[in-house]
């Protein structure tokens, strides 16, 4: 379908008969509300609430108002526009990745036999604000390159504020310590050095993808990558680091092989990706201790990374998180009822006694989602990664340049995950990225259904609501 087309105009269906035929019709409305309801969204998931407030520490229980606000305005307008988009939201509904919608009815009932119930139910609200707003995101003036185009300069601008609070405001936008791992680091307007990292890392794949697949100026991509670049190094986050590292070499394989329609090379593609989905698994793994004598392979992190083999003391979190496990090794302890802070009453404050601070997560996606809810947790989560995949390879079909960038997205997280806590988890920057990604999936799955049954569209001026009503099928009303 012609870009021209698509880049302002989302699908309607024409009049039921044997000419019927799909029509594209001028879909503004809207818009710049849910892109601004993006940017409200990745501004509590950036700036810590101890910004605009006198303590350190987050209270999930009694946040600040000004994100209290944020946070029931943004479900309040998300469920407004989904509902108000009930027969596109229907067919989008459809297409979703079936595990997200599990996980998030897991989480609820997890609140039946949580640890910390009200702390459950907190984190199941921000859950579904993230997922509503994702959601009307892709309802409202769509076109296929709406996700990155909208993302990557709400990133960049994030960055560049960081960037002048480190200038500006040097002893808060740094981190103090003088461990291997804080010491000379930075995070900017992000709550630790970690997000700040990744935030950046997620920039750099975004601003050389668009370089790669030819939607951006050299000088754009130059200034964005930069950016990127100066950020991930300040934050001195090495697993940002060598993720990134990755998926830049998996993006420039994937284009290149995706580029050469003509080259037999063109069809290994996605036995380059399964390749690489079992070396990460494998790492995994060996990560969750599941498998003895797969200790080596972490050998060629520790010496690319410059970490000690206990990864900066994570070891030893690990070690004690398994610990907790096994007392309720099925179900988990309850969605985001574990690390709820230095709190004398919470099961996770013993880990002071033991390794003398307080890590605030497992630095260890899998493990913290086996701790949350069980096994029945990390299947759901695998049965996620895996429906992501196949609809990423399926997306190859038709819009290669789109599916490689979600493909990277993918490969990042899995790698991310190994030392620190992104999987679906609600207070984390990457948790939004990659929902928003498994949406927008969603929706191109849709754009192609619609396609392929209703044939190319048209563009034509917006017919009245009444008009719009009476020509709708009736399945589509």
């Amino acid at each position: 379908m012609p870009r021209t087309q698509s880049s302002r105009s989302s699908r309607r269906d024409a009049p039921a008969g044997a000419d019927a035929q799909a029509t594209w019709v001028v879909d503004h409305k809207y818009t710049a509300l849910v892109t601004l309801m993006v940017v409200a969204l990745l501004f509590y998931m950036t700036v810590p609430e101890s910004t605009f407030s006198a303590t350190a520490d987050e209270d999930l229980l009694n946040p600040n108002p000004l994100y209290r606000f944020l946070k029931i305005g943004l479900l309040a307008l998300g469920i407004s526009i989904v509902m108000l988009r009930y027969s596109l939201a229907y067919l989008t509904l459809k297409n979703l990745n079936r595990f997200y919608l599990i996980f998030l009815g897991l989480v609820a009932v997890s609140i039946t036999w949580s640890i910390e119930p009200s702390y459950t139910g907190t984190r199941l609200v921000a859950l579904l604000t993230t997922s509503v707003v994702c959601f009307a995101f892709v309802l409202v003036g769509w076109h296929p390159r709406r996700f990155q185009n909208v993302l990557r300069p709400i990133l960049t601008v994030l960055l560049c504020a960081s960037l002048l609070y480190c200038i500006f405001s040097p002893d808060l936008a740094q981190e103090h310590g003088t461990g291997l791992s804080l010491e000379g680091a930075w995070r900017g307007l992000f709550s630790q050095k970690n997000a700040f990292g990744q935030a950046a890392s997620f920039a750099v794949i975004l601003w050389l993808h668009a370089w790669f697949a030819k939607e951006v100026k050299w000088w754009q991509c130059g200034f964005g990558l930069g950016i990127g670049v100066t950020c991930l190094m300040l934050s001195r986050s090495s697993t940002s680091m060598f993720a990134t590292a990755f998926v830049v070499l998996l993006l420039f394989i994937s284009v290149r092989l995706s580029t050469q329609s003509s080259s037999p090379r063109r069809r290994y593609l996605p036995f380059v990706v399964g390749l690489l989905v079992l070396v990460i698994l494998l790492y995994s793994l060996a990560a969750l201790n599941l498998v003895s004598g797969l200790d080596f392979l972490f050998a060629p992190i520790t010496g690319l990374t410059g970490k000690d083999t206990t990864f900066s003391g994570r070891t030893a979190i690990w070690e004690l998180v398994r610990d907790h496990i096994a007392r309720r090794p099925l179900l988990g302890s309850g969605y985001g009822a574990y690390w709820i802070g230095p709190i004398p009453t919470s099961e996770s404050y013993s880990l002071i006694k033991k390794i003398y601070w307080y890590p605030t997560e497992s630095h260890d996606g899998y493990l913290d989602m086996i701790n949350d809810l069980g096994y029945v947790g990390l299947v759901c989560l695998l049965g996620y990664l895996w429906s992501f995949l196949r609809q990423a390879i399926a997306l190859l079909k038709f819009d290669q340049s789109q599916a490689v960038l979600y493909l990277a997205l993918l490969f990042h997280q899995l790698i991310t995950n190994l030392t620190e806590t992104t999987w679906l988890s609600s207070s984390s920057f990457d948790f939004v990225v990659m929902t928003f990604a498994t949406f927008a999936m969603a929706r191109a799955m849709v754009e192609q259904w619609l396609q392929s049954h209703y044939g190319e569209a048209r563009l034509q001026v917006t017919p009245r609501p009444l008009e719009r009503v009476r020509a709708a099928p009736a399945r589509f009303r």
